[in-house]
């Protein structure tokens, strides 16, 4: 009923308020004694005791302050600076006797450094002497054995020098006479090779870095003798261009290789040629001149899509060396896109040309080129190595045992011309001739550093045609020593 009350007054005030300012009406006795009521219970209720827990709370963090007199503050400041000197006092003490220590184990050291020392160099002094003493003896048997060696080097040339004289006799002028003339007319004389053409052999490895910038298909390298680089090619007149060396014995060799396949991939880095072998002809030492060039092409084989063969790459090599003579040795050629340009007439242009254009640069093309050894046709339609001429004469001047042996075989085999004896001794004759020229020219070509290279190059085919020839004027050369032997 009160608060229906109070609802109704405040009703009514917001009434009077809506129509206008009015004052407020006093409160009533209710409101009045509700008021009373309320504060009666505020004045009850119990107030806690702030300060007694403040002190309660902040006695553990409370900082009692003194006052102490100056003398006190000095006599406190005194003790403390005497327990500091104190303490440096012992602690320079601990110092002195720990450098004292220190003193005594450096004089030790010392003592045994030198001792040591004393010890090593007596015993770097026992092991000289007993080098030096060593070496005098080693010094003395090698005296020793050289006297025995030269004596008996000595003994054997005695011998030797008697048995020569007795089988040989004293160099002597050739009396002036026919059968002089004749003899001189048996000799074989040496050929004049700077007239003859010299047959190179080009081994092709690789070309490395083509990469995918050939495209995929068969490849060929081909190799063509030029006038000069930007000039003309040349061709030997019975040849033609592009005939690589011609034949030898037989054997053809060509100007270009078997074709080779590249898959044009990004990773197919090298275009593989397994070490084939491509031939040129130099021209004589004579002719050559500085010139020449040896120009190597890359063609695309045709194929489905294009029939036609085409020039990819191309590259240069000098035909002559720095002393004018053919090129030997192993070169690393850079590669040319596009067919040969005439326009480059330089060897600086090329490298200019890669230099100035990335792209003109197709890769590398690694070569090797071997002199191969020459032949010429000599009297009585026979083939003549270089190689074999001094050879077979110096074997018949100093009479080998092999030589007397084939000899001992020739007149047994033209004794015996009955029954089926006379074949099978000719090929056994024929035999050892092929042997003993096969050796001959294997130690022929081991007299010289570019023999060396033509006979490791030559191949086993080569080897048995130069041996069947060679066998061919040994038999020659010794039946025309015998008839002038037994002349005489």
């Amino acid at each position: 009923s009160v608060v229906g009350e109070a609802g109704a007054g405040a009703a009514a005030g917001a009434d009077a308020g809506a129509a206008g300012p009015r004052l407020q009406p006093p409160p009533s006795r209710l409101e009045e004694d509700t008021v009373a009521r309320l504060r009666s219970e505020l004045e009850r209720l119990p107030v806690p005791d702030y300060e007694a827990e403040l002190q309660r709370t902040a006695r553990a963090d409370e900082v009692v302050l003194g006052m102490l007199s100056p003398d006190e503050a000095a006599e406190r400041e005194a003790a403390l600076e005497d327990a500091r000197l104190r303490e440096a006092a012992r602690e320079a003490e601990r110092f002195a006797r720990r450098e004292a220590v220190l003193a005594i184990r450096q004089a030790r050291a010392r003592a045994d450094v030198i001792v040591d020392k004393a010890a090593a160099a007596s015993d770097v002094r026992a092991v000289e002497a007993q080098a030096l003493e060593s070496r005098a003896e080693v010094e003395e048997a090698i005296r020793r054995a050289y006297r025995e060696a030269r004596a008996a080097l000595a003994a054997e040339l005695s011998r030797q020098r008697a048995v020569v004289m007795e089988r040989v006799g004293e160099l002597a002028p050739q009396p002036q006479g026919s059968k002089a003339r004749a003899a001189l007319a048996n000799q074989q004389l040496a050929v004049a090779w700077s007239r003859v053409p010299q047959p190179l052999r080009l081994t092709v490895h690789q070309a490395r870095g083509v990469k995918d910038r050939l495209p995929r298909g068969r490849y060929v390298l081909l190799v063509t003798l030029w006038d000069r680089l930007g000039g003309r090619p040349l061709r030997w007149t019975q040849m033609g261009i592009g005939a690589g060396a011609g034949t030898c014995r037989g054997i053809a060799r060509p100007a270009a290789t078997r074709p080779v396949r590249h898959a044009g991939r990004f990773y197919d880095t090298e275009l593989d040629f397994r070490g084939q072998s491509i031939f040129a002809l130099s021209p004589a030492d004579a002719d050559l001149a500085p010139a020449h060039t040896l120009v190597m092409e890359l063609f695309l084989l045709g194929g489905k899509r294009s029939p036609v063969d085409r020039v990819v790459a191309w590259t240069a090599l000098p035909c002559a060396d720095g002393d004018l003579r053919p090129v030997e040795g192993r070169f690393r050629l850079p590669l040319l896109r596009g067919e040969v340009d005439l326009e480059v007439d330089q060897y600086v242009k090329m490298e200019r040309r890669w230099g100035l254009d990335l792209d003109a640069w197709l890769g590398n093309l690694y070569v090797e080129v071997t002199r191969l050894p020459r032949d010429q046709v000599g009297e009585g339609g026979s083939l003549v190595g270089e190689y074999d001429v001094e050879v077979a004469y110096t074997s018949e001047v100093l009479r080998l045992r092999r030589a007397r042996l084939r000899r001992a075989r020739d007149e047994s085999a033209a004794a015996g011309d009955d029954g089926g004896k006379a074949p099978s001794s000719s090929r056994s004759m024929r035999r050892g001739r092929s042997r003993q020229r096969h050796g001959s020219s294997r130690r022929g070509a081991s007299r010289s550093g570019s023999r060396r290279g033509a006979a490791r190059g030559a191949s086993e085919d080569e080897d048995e045609a130069w041996d069947m020839a060679g066998s061919e004027s040994d038999a020659a050369g010794s039946s025309t020593a015998d008839a002038g032997g037994a002349g005489a």
